[in-house]
């Protein structure tokens, strides 16, 4: 916009698309400011030099609608514009482009989250602009980004983007809504061979856009144009059903027969559509006369306002007490009543309980008879919603409230049985199993994975899951109850009877000269694995045999195949029987992404995602000025940290991952930390180092490695399936090319980073293992 004559173009195009509002991206003008052209008024934020610069062209008649315009920078500017109910805000974006340095761009995010965080609280927000971004179409994103991108994947500045959308609970609505990829096209390059997606609009609440190819001779990039419908559906349904009730009106004669039907179809089109508003309930202790006292104690105080004299201060000082003296009153009567209504009460739990504590006392009746009283048997099944859409049965799970006095027996007998379950039950089980991880199972699955792809042998996994006793429509007369403390043990018995009986035929993965690899499980989620199709379908069909003498039907919907192979495997489905099983490319299995080229970098995206999601629910607590420092550190290190580093001891990660996990962790200490200022007071953006100096802790990338140490020191040292796949190597060749860094090859360079040659013998000895593991914590790595 700095060369003469482009305003008016720009102008010119805008009336032809009937645009109110336009934000508007390198616009070269020093300063900022405002001018008028054309029946526009033109609001610019730039810099000291006709480069980059930010803006918006705003139509005259909405012009008063414009409560604010704060420019930020020759990147950032916003405004806040009046809407009929509430106003908006809109913010105007422009990002560096995908070959500027790591600290440009870390540097415009970190003062676009500043901007946001400054920004009028509870009101809409629009992200607009050129964020030089392309957003692909990773699952990993889609509810960010959707499934609807012009590209597959994402550069870096489109991750960029899409953590700082995750992060504030946002859509980057661009990329949402299907349109022919001619309206997705936002930029184009000179010699129009190019073209991209990389203007983005990211909203609270999801906006269609698409761009106006016809105003592409503005510049190399296309006109992207967004309508809101702010409570739009409501309003239609109100409209319509409003007129088809009129409509039965429009032929009365008499007009108060006519105003009877309008007001009464005002009424009900009105309880139908909008509803009641809720009521604020009060307290059940709180009445007339806590009510009256209070209004007194008001009239009070409005005294002490208007004239503060002795006599009117004592006044309210005694009304004040009288306040607290009726509620006080009040709310022990009511408490009182409660108690007696709860002693009376034949039905209520507490009598049962000391009822039951009763027969306790002669339990070894119990013993004797082989018998528990018949009030123990029942419970009360309290269905959750575990996720999905809640008018679906299949997506709760039912918690059983069992009596008191037979938990505590419960919890008597499992201590007894557990010393003999661990010699009974096989070591493919890691549910509920003394001395089990979840991230056993998890690094079993993974190292089979990658030797697999390394020695480029296939394998062949089902992922199995039984239909629970509420999913099914018939009277339950078999299973065990969720919240029972037995149920996990009497579980996995019932599954080691199945599982003895499915392993006398079944061929899995061969480890070894007489040892090999058939299922992994974790309570039940059960994985079959096989080296081809045909004894994968041999094994699941004798396992589901098997599982139906005791009751265990499975779940065709939620039971998926996979192939783990660096070539093309034809094929959708696995057929067994009756039963048509989904192939999948990748799968959630104990919380970690399980995926068919057998590489970490999924999962840790899948980690930062979920990070990021946590992070945006605790911005209240890190921005909050009661909180210390030491308090938001504290909730970081318990429940982000967490989050992002879960099952990371199996990680073989690169350079780059750890520089995003850094980069997380650095965008939430400067949250915390905030900015500084100079001698100025102008407020400055925290480097790198300084954000360490004040944090002073151990970083994300040193307990990345500590953890990954201490995980291989536990691995070396057992003699189980972990131990045992670790140290298996296909009988294969290696395919030609530069292998992939392995699990193993990450923890060796570790190692010699401390200066240690062979970790896996120095693993033996715990007490100097644990030195070793200390030690890593210093190799933060960056």
């Amino acid at each position: 916009m700095y060369r003469t004559g482009k305003l008016t173009t720009i102008v010119s195009c805008l009336e032809r698309y009937r645009l109110d509002i336009t934000a508007v991206q390198e616009i070269r003008w020093d300063g900022s400011g405002s001018i008028k052209s054309q029946g526009n008024t033109i609001l610019n934020s730039g810099g000291e030099k006709h480069e980059r610069g930010v803006g918006f062209i705003i139509k005259d008649k909405v012009l008063p609608n414009v409560v604010k315009f704060e420019p930020i920078s020759d990147r950032i500017c916003y405004m806040e514009f009046k809407c009929k109910w509430f106003n908006i805000v809109i913010v105007n974006c422009y990002a560096p482009t995908e070959d500027k340095s790591e600290e440009v761009k870390n540097a415009f995010y970190d003062e676009l989250d500043r901007v946001c965080d400054e920004l009028p609280s509870g009101k809409p927000t629009i992200f607009i602009g050129d964020f030089n971004a392309k957003v692909g179409r990773e699952k990993v994103y889609r509810p960010t980004i959707g499934m609807n991108s012009l590209h597959s994947e994402s550069n870096e500045n489109g991750n960029k983007l899409i953590s700082f959308a995750a992060a504030r609970n946002m859509v980057i609505s661009s990329t949402m809504f299907p349109l022919k990829n001619i309206h997705k096209q936002t930029w184009i390059s000179p010699c129009g061979r190019i073209r991209n997606q990389i203007d983005h609009i990211v909203v609270d609440r999801r906006i269609r856009s698409r761009s106006m190819r016809g105003c592409s001779a503005i510049s190399d990039h296309f006109l992207v144009k967004a309508k809101e419908l702010l409570n739009g559906n409501q309003a239609k349904e109100y409209q319509g059903k409003l007129n088809k009730y009129f409509s039965s009106a429009e032929h009365e004669a008499n007009i108060e027969e006519l105003w009877g039907r309008i007001e009464k179809a005002v009424k009900r089109t009105s309880e139908e559509v909008l509803g009641y508003a809720p009521q604020r309930r009060n307290k059940h202790w709180f009445n007339e006369m806590c009510r009256k006292t209070m209004e007194e104690r008001d009239k009070a105080r409005l005294k002490v306002l208007q004239d503060p004299k002795e006599e009117n201060k004592r006044e309210l000082a005694m009304k004040q007490r009288e306040v607290k003296k009726t509620i006080r009153m009040n709310k022990r009567a009511w408490e009182k009543e409660r108690v007696q209504l709860i002693e009376s009460s034949r039905k209520n739990n507490a009598r049962i309980f000391f009822g039951k504590a009763n027969e306790v006392k002669h339990g070894f009746k119990l013993w004797e008879h082989e018998e528990i009283p018949r009030s123990w048997r029942t419970s009360v099944l309290c269905p959750i919603l575990k996720k999905g859409d809640p008018m679906n049965c299949k997506n709760y799970r039912g918690i059983s409230l069992l009596n008191t006095s037979y938990m505590i027996l419960s919890n008597i007998l499992i201590t007894r049985i557990k010393p003999y379950l661990r010699e009974i039950i096989g070591d493919y089980q890691g549910g509920f199993i003394t001395g089990k991880l979840t991230q056993d199972q998890i690094h079993v699955i993974k190292q089979m994975n990658e030797k697999s792809h390394e020695f480029d042998k296939d394998i062949h996994l089902i992922f199995i899951d039984f239909k629970a006793a509420y999913d099914m429509d018939f009277e339950v007369v078999t299973g065990l109850r969720q919240g029972d403390a037995l149920s996990p043990a009497l579980f996995n018995l019932a599954l080691e009877s199945v599982v003895r009986d499915t392993l006398v035929t079944a061929s899995g993965i061969k480890i070894g000269i007489d040892k090999q690899l058939i299922l992994a499980a974790y309570a039940d989620d059960l994985m079959l694995m096989a080296e081809n199709e045909e004894n994968l379908k041999e094994t699941t069909r004798n396992l589901l045999e098997n599982g139906k003498r005791i009751g265990l039907i499975i779940n065709e919907d939620k039971t998926k195949y996979m192939v783990v192979t660096r070539n093309n495997h034809r094929g959708r489905h696995l057929d067994i029987g009756e039963y048509k099983f989904e192939k999948v490319d990748d799968f959630k299995y104990l919380g970690v992404d399980i995926n068919k080229d057998a590489n970490s970098h999924e999962e840790i995206k899948i980690r930062l995602a979920a990070a990021n999601r946590c992070y945006f629910g605790l911005v209240p607590l890190f921005n909050s000025k009661i909180l210390s420092w030491k308090t938001k550190i504290t909730l970081y290190k318990v429940l982000v940290r967490p989050i992002a580093l879960y099952a990371c001891g199996t990680w073989a990660t690169t350079k780059s991952d750890e520089l995003k996990l850094a980069t997380l962790e650095r965008k939430i200490l400067r949250i915390i930390y905030g900015p500084k200022t100079n001698n100025e007071g102008e407020y400055k953006i925290r480097t790198n180092q300084e954000i360490q100096d004040l944090y002073g802790e151990l970083n994300i990338n040193g307990i990345l490695k500590s953890s990954r140490l201490s995980w291989a020191g536990h691995v070396w040292r057992s003699e189980g399936p972990i131990g045992q796949v670790t140290k298996w190597k296909p009988n294969s060749k290696r395919p030609r090319g530069r292998p992939r860094q392995r699990w193993k090859d990450r923890v060796v360079k570790d190692l010699r980073e401390l200066g240690i040659e062979d970790g896996e013998e120095l693993a033996r000895d715990r007490d100097r293992w644990r030195q070793v593991v200390v030690a890593a914590m210093g190799l933060n790595g960056l």
